[in-house]
């Protein structure tokens, strides 16, 4: 089961540059190859910004649902995504 995260960013965003570096950390850290992460620009993403209710950047989307608008606290981050890769063990065992 892949675990999307996507990172909804925008040009000349300094929070969403801090964002980008994070999750970029955090994925790597966590080491799982079910984790596939990728950056959208929300103009060019902008019907699936609006369908997801993207308001502000930066903004993280785990699995299709939106998880944080804005910069999240490291633990937050981490524990959200450490949550979805325990679902993920959960649903595959």
């Amino acid at each position: 089961m892949t675990i999307r995260v996507e990172l909804f960013h925008a040009p000349d965003c300094p929070r969403c540059d801090r964002a980008r570096a994070l999750l970029r950390e955090l994925v790597a850290a966590l080491n799982d190859d079910r984790l596939e992460y990728r950056e959208r620009d929300v103009i060019e993403a902008l019907d699936d910004a609006v369908r997801l209710g993207i308001l502000a950047t930066p903004a993280i989307v785990i699995d299709g649902r939106l998880r944080f608008t804005g910069l999240p606290a490291t633990e937050k981050l981490r524990t959200a995504l450490q949550a979805a890769v325990e679902a993920a063990q959960r649903g595959a065992g």
